[in-house]
Order: C-alpha cells, then sequence, then structure tokens
C-alpha cells in the first residue's frame, strides 16, 4: 500500500532530517509514515533507533571494512559497506568512491586502537552492529530506502558527501557532525550515562541542562520537534558533537573553525572543566575514553569533498 505523502509543518531541512521518521523532497519536510504523526514508535526510540537486538549483526573481527557492493534490499542501485560497526549506503558512483573512501578514513581514525579504553569501544562497536545502525550517503540529490530496509535499521540522520557549500569548514562539519551522531548511537547503549532508559535522570541530561543555564549550549532551535523522546534524542547527539569537537579544539582554531551559534564559549577540554563542570565529568569518562580526533591530512582532505572543489586522492585504509 503507497503511503499518502503527508507534509510535517515548521520543521527546515537540517531539523526534519534529524527527527529520523521524516524525509526531506522538493524544498519541504514529509512525514515517512504517511498519515501517521512523524514521531516515535513503540519499534524505534527517539524515532530512529530501533529497539530490538540483533546479536547475529555483530562481526568478526570487530573492526571491519568490506568492499562495496550491491544492496537492492534497500532500494534501486543502492550500495553498501560495512566500516566498524557502521553501514553505509547510498549510490556509488567512481567519482563518489573517493568521497566514500575518505568518510571510511574519517571513521577508522575517529574508532581508532590508540583510545584510552579499547575494551569499552568494542562495547560501542558491537552496539552499532546490534543496533544496525545506517549511516545514509548523500551527493547532492536525496536518496530513499525501501519501507522494510529504513523500518529494520537504525536510518537516524545523513551524510552529506557532495555539501553545496563554498566553505571547506561546511563540509568538514557535516561529515563528522554525522559520523558522531552514528556511533553516539553506540554509546548510548554501551555507557548509562548516556542511555536511553529514563534519559533525563542521566549525566548527559545533567550536563545538558548546566551548559544552557552556563550559555553555552542553546537548545531553543529544537522546540519545533514537537515529540518529544526525538527531541531529547536530537539535544543529546547534537551536545555529544559540540563536546568531541570542543575536545578535538577545532571549533574556533583559526583553521578549521567549526564552530556556530548553538554552541559558545567552550572551545577545548579547559574551557569545559571550567564552565560546564558537569560535561567534562560525562565526557572524560565515557565518550573521551573510546574516540580519537582524525588527523590534519584527514580534516582537510574532508573539506575537499564539498561540491565546488576536486577530492583529494584517497586510498581505502586496512585495518
Amino acid at each position: 500500500m503507497v503511503k499518502k505523502r503527508v507534509k510535517v509543518k515548521n520543521l527546515k531541512e537540517k531539523k526534519c532530517l534529524k527527527v529520523g521518521c521524516c524525509a526531506w523532497d522538493s524544498g519541504m519536510c514529509w512525514s515517512a509514515v504517511g498519515t501517521d504523526t512523524c514521531k516515535s514508535t513503540s519499534q524505534k526510540y527517539g524515532g530512529c533507533h530501533i529497539e530490538k537486538e540483533c546479536t547475529k549483526c555483530i562481526k568478526t573481527p570487530l573492526k571491519f571494512i568490506s568492499d562495496i557492493k550491491s544492496l537492492p534490499s534497500a532500494g534501486p542501485s543502492m550500495m553498501s559497506m560495512m566500516v566498524n560497526g557502521l553501514h553505509l549506503v547510498g549510490l556509488e558512483s567512481t567519482e563518489s568512491y573517493i568521497r566514500w573512501c575518505w568518510v571510511v578514513t574519517a571513521i577508522t581514525e575517529i574508532l581508532n586502537n590508540t583510545v584510552s579504553d579499547l575494551e569499552m569501544q568494542k562495547e560501542v562497536i558491537s552496539n552499532l552492529y546490534k543496533r544496525k545502525v545506517v549511516g545514509k550517503l548523500i551527493a547532492g540529490k536525496e536518496i530513499e530506502f525501501t519501507d522494510s530496509f529504513e523500518d529494520s535499521n537504525s536510518v537516524c540522520d545523513i551524510i552529506g558527501i557532495k555539501a553545496d557549500t563554498e566553505t571547506e569548514s561546511g563540509q568538514i562539519s557535516e561529515i563528522l557532525e554525522h559520523i558522531l551522531h552514528f556511533i553516539h548511537i553506540g554509546e548510548r547503549y554501551t555507557f548509562s550515562q548516556w542511555s536511553t532508559e529514563s534519559e533525563m535522570s542521566t549525566d548527559a541530561w545533567a550536563a545538558v541542562l548546566q551548559a544552557e543555564e552556563a550559555g553555552v549550549y542553546d537548545t531553543s532551535g529544537y522546540n519545533d520537534i514537537k515529540e518529544d523522546e526525538v527531541r531529547r534524542r536530537v539535544i543529546l547527539q547534537e551536545f555529544h558533537f559540540w563536546l568531541v569537537l570542543a575536545d578535538w579544539d577545532i571549533l574556533n582554531d583559526g583553521e578549521f573553525n567549526l564552530g556556530f551559534g548553538e554552541w559558545k564559549g567552550v572551545d577545548n577540554l579547559t574551557d569545559m572543566e571550567k564552565k560546564i563542570p558537569k560535561a567534562h565529568k560525562l565526557y572524560t569518562k565515557t565518550t573521551g575514553t573510546v574516540l580519537g580526533k582524525p588527523t590534519i591530512e584527514t580534516l582537510r582532505s574532508l573539506g575537499s569533498l564539498r561540491k565546488s572543489s576536486k577530492p583529494e586522492s584517497c586510498k581505502m585504509p586496512k585495518l
């Protein structure tokens, strides 16, 4: 049965795509659930995390890079590859291969073997497999998955690998932000501090409130997401992203300058400890122990993936 297209009011493109049960098409936000409200269901937490674990989906070894292969179950001409628990899916071509390669490189450098808690990192990766986390890769035009594929995977956001931006920072931020959003799903089922259960009583939510009170994190832009669970998921995943970039010191560093309006005054761990100590404690005990910073060379190369630039040559990493 074909679902009736229903417009979702008051959501602009970026927030529309973050909801998880909506799609952006022809300059408007549309419900992916037909005439039902665009909200979370009993099968998906926050509109996008599948609730049932898929333990048989875990690969051995955990850190694994597959070849790019056809994936007809996701839709016509869809291609996919697995990278350290993340399932990348999109329309692959000779041109886009280089862009996929740099996304894969960034993922492997973020989930590297030199982190301080490799065992917990393995738990994060295991949970990415269990929750069947999909990173939708968009090279310009939006793509749609089949309903069965969308329903059976955690499809929470997209990576624009041919972003229509004149600045390198815009493309770098686009890729890093969404890789981190995908990884954050694994963290939320690994660390109790980020848990999806009773999330408003978690250390992460307490840290968000402190950051709001300190004028560091402005969440008012997410008030137009009416479903409470979806809105909290988005607020927390964005918070996670800002904490990581502050640790990596690339928000207002003179070269990458990835910061913007909703986050201000905390550009590094020293600022974090001084101004929002709850966030500092949360980060250094959880996320900061399992993620690494991509190399400067990789960050610069991500900037060349934008629409107006010619990508740097890339060799697919080996694990």
